[in-house]
């Protein structure tokens, strides 16, 4: 019974604090983190939030060929290295609770074939998904992008060029108990896979080429149960709509284009697309041709913690700086949770007094 109410708690809690519109906001700008790359010797990216809140990313070091994992929590920066890559070309994901990561590497600069990656305890190992051809000089084969708490492992793979034929196609794949499953949407002409939950539930984005616009244009899904259902933001334009991440109260987050090329980041939960309360700034050192600037999320923790990026002028260019958005409970969902909790107290107490 105690567990029951436990759990009747948190639901009543998750329902309403899923329908947050209330956000404070952390900006971090990670290229400042020294400690870990020098200034103007590298880049650095965050893309995934662990529930404890704990930002991870990748880093290269240009002047040293140095390149890793790192992760940042209250205010301290600890680099994780791979000591045979040259350079880690996308985004990194992790489980909530566990502390596994899995990411991308190559070992030849811009030339080599990408490889995934899971790190755990300390350990890196290499991920290679069998479709790929190991021998192309083609910059992409095997993408790790997502891992949930049971292992299950989600990424991508491809190749540029297959016997002397171009293809922008990408496959998505699941990888669990040494198993590579594929699993592409059948409508589209490439599938890319970002999370996964501990349900189970994927999310990632597709692409087909429009023959109106001669562009790829994409839209987001969710993969549950074999079904593919495809997520398109109402207002999305230019390229579309991207999905990038997901929890386990089934909070999706992603990005859209809208008429303009510009990027705005939502949530989409039970059908409903909001908006997220970060900023397009405006770029208008250049009058003749003001820029409206982009931002992006990437992540959403099972707090609601949102990871995401914002550019923001700095000149005639623009800087990326890394945000944290935290859900502000809602006075009515404070109102449950003490509910819940009195209702655990009254189990309590009536289990005493049986046992009694």
């Amino acid at each position: 019974m105690i567990t029951r109410a436990f759990y009747l708690c948190l639901a009543l809690v998750a329902s309403t604090s899923s329908q947050a519109s209330t956000y404070t906001t952390d900006s971090y700008y990670l290229p400042a983190l020294y400690s870990i790359v020098p200034y103007g010797q590298g880049t650095i990216s965050a893309t995934a939030i662990s529930n404890s809140g704990q930002i991870i990313g990748s880093y290269n070091i240009t002047s040293s060929g140095t390149s890793g994992l790192f992760s940042y929590a209250n205010g301290v920066a600890t680099a994780l290295p791979y000591p045979t890559a040259s350079y880690f070309p996308g985004a990194v994901g992790t489980n909530n609770s566990s502390g596994g990561v899995v990411g991308t590497y190559q070992s030849s600069y811009a030339t080599g074939v990408t490889h995934g990656f899971q790190y755990s305890n300390g350990v890196y190992t290499t991920i290679d998904n069998p479709g790929v051809n190991q021998q192309t000089t083609s910059p992409f084969g095997t993408s790790l992008t997502g891992i949930n708490d049971s292992g299950q492992i989600v990424g991508n793979y491809g190749n540029n060029y297959v016997n002397g034929v171009y293809s922008v196609s990408t496959h998505a794949f699941t990888y669990s108990n040494g198993v590579f499953t594929t699993i592409d949407d059948p409508q589209a002409s490439g599938t890319t896979a970002y999370s996964i939950n501990n349900n189970g539930q994927i999310v990632g984005t597709i692409n087909s080429y429009s023959n109106v616009t001669h562009r790829q244009l994409y839209s987001g899904f969710v993969y549950n149960d074999g079904v593919f259902t495809q997520l398109d933001f109402p207002s999305a334009g230019g390229y579309g709509t991207f999905i990038t991440g997901n929890n386990d109260l089934g909070q999706v987050v992603g990005y859209y284009y809208d008429s303009s090329y510009v990027t705005h980041s939502f949530m989409y939960f039970n059908g409903v697309y909001s908006p997220l309360p970060l900023a397009n700034y405006v770029n208008s050192s250049d009058s003749s041709f003001p820029q409206t600037l982009n931002n992006y999320v990437y992540d959403i923790n099972n707090n609601g913690q949102i990871l995401g990026a914002v550019q923001t002028p700095s000149g005639y260019s623009n800087v990326t700086d890394t945000v944290v958005l935290t859900p502000v409970p809602e006075p009515f969902t404070s109102g449950m949770m003490l509910a819940g909790l009195g209702l655990m107290g009254v189990v309590v107490r009536r289990n005493k007094q049986a046992e009694a």
